[in-house]
């Protein structure tokens, strides 16, 4: 974990680790089958020993 200057911040979060996923999505309960209007962006921060918090959006292309 960095800060915007990418100096490094491993010691103020130690035993933390982030996930980041991008995936097309149509918006629909059926999985996109090629490129879409729409991308679902997925991170999740893992602490410790609590549960993995998930944060989940949508990004269209405009």
């Amino acid at each position: 974990i960095s800060d915007i200057l990418g100096t490094s911040s491993e010691d103020k979060y130690r035993n933390f680790r982030v996930e980041v996923g991008v995936a097309y999505d149509n918006l629909t309960a059926t999985p996109p089958t090629g490129i879409t209007n729409y991308k679902k962006v997925t991170i999740t921060i893992f602490a410790s020993n609590t549960q993995p918090l998930t944060l989940t959006a949508i990004r269209g292309n405009y």
